[in-house]
């Protein structure tokens, strides 16, 4: 039998708190890049430009942020129009 609607959650992992295993892939894995980034520094002047670009191209990805596109619609817009009339109206 299930709990019923409306009962608080018991147990498991709090919200926010971290899975302990992407933490340690994580960890793993910027390990990793440190060990190997100075071969990089060391080979740079080696590689090929298009090599240099594709490598500067999929690493930014972790250092910039990727832009997330919002989509507004004409009803968006008409339902905020609309409360800010009726707020002032309230005000006038």
């Amino acid at each position: 039998m299930g709990k019923t609607k409306g009962t608080t959650k018991t147990g498991g992992r709090r919200k926010g708190t971290p899975n302990k295993i992407t933490k340690h892939l994580r960890g793993q894995y910027e390990d990793f890049i440190n060990d190997k980034l100075p071969l990089l520094t060391q080979t740079w002047d080696d590689l090929d430009d298009s090599d240099k670009w594709n490598i500067i191209i999929k690493m930014s990805s972790f250092v910039i942020p990727k832009k997330i596109e919002n989509e507004v619609s004409i009803d968006d817009i008409r339902k905020i129009k609309e409360s800010q009339d009726k707020i002032n109206e309230m005000f006038t």
